[in-house]
């Protein structure tokens, strides 16, 4: 069984909503070539890229699990240097961990990551079951339309094929019991991409007192 992982909701836990929604720019994001701004799944040069550095609000706590969605970060979350550590011990697949200075309380902290997944594991999806949408925008107007997929290599061709303001959609997915995984990503999906664990790694996830993450049951495993 797999589950999707989310960041919590629990003030208890994570103190004031959003925990970030800004950070230091080291670099003019729309003129430095540099810049972050369009990175978006592909594999990062950490050497010749810069990001941005989160700034966490005053009234926030720190966590394992952190969102982060503004300008240049591409919404990748940040990870803490146990939770990286861990998720990288379980990951089959590309996965990146890029070191990050995050603020909070104007103390710099060295410690975090932006979690970095670069290749999705569509071979996980039953394609015979998962419905498909191909969606078009036009007059401020959402257009669905279903989508026959028999198998990996013809949803391969069909993303190839696409072009603005076509997107495709996987919803509700189903997984193939042929293959297995730990901690895995998919794009494509309701929320625009996705991590998921085993039901293995949330336990353990849960067990080491991890914080900041709660998981959805899949719960379309066929």
């Amino acid at each position: 069984m797999y589950y999707k992982i989310i960041p919590t909701s629990n003030l208890r836990i994570i103190g004031k909503h959003p925990q970030i929604e800004t950070g230091h720019f080291p670099v003019n994001l729309d003129s430095d070539p540099r810049s972050s701004k369009n990175f978006w799944f592909q594999e990062a040069d950490i050497e010749k890229m810069v990001f941005p550095e989160p700034i966490v609000n005053p009234k926030s706590n720190l966590t394992d699990y952190m969102p982060c969605s503004f300008a240049g970060t591409r919404s990748m979350p940040l990870v803490s240097k146990q939770l990286m550590e861990f998720l990288k011990s379980v990951a089959d697949r590309k996965v990146q961990f890029i070191p990050s200075t995050v603020w909070h309380n104007s103390i710099a902290i060295d410690d975090y990551f932006y979690m970095n997944c670069y290749e999705s594991s569509y071979e996980l999806v039953d394609f015979e079951k998962t419905t498909i949408r191909w969606s078009t925008i036009s007059s401020d107007k959402r257009n669905n339309q279903l989508v026959k997929v028999d198998n990996l290599n013809s949803f391969l061709e069909l993303e190839r094929t696409l072009k603005p303001p076509l997107s495709l959609c996987m919803d509700p997915i189903y997984f193939n019991r042929n293959f297995s995984a730990e901690f895995f990503f998919l794009s494509r999906v309701s929320s625009g991409w996705a991590y998921y664990v085993s039901d293995e790694v949330k336990s353990t996830i849960i067990n080491k007192g991890f914080t900041g993450l709660e998981f959805i049951d899949a719960n379309q495993i066929c």
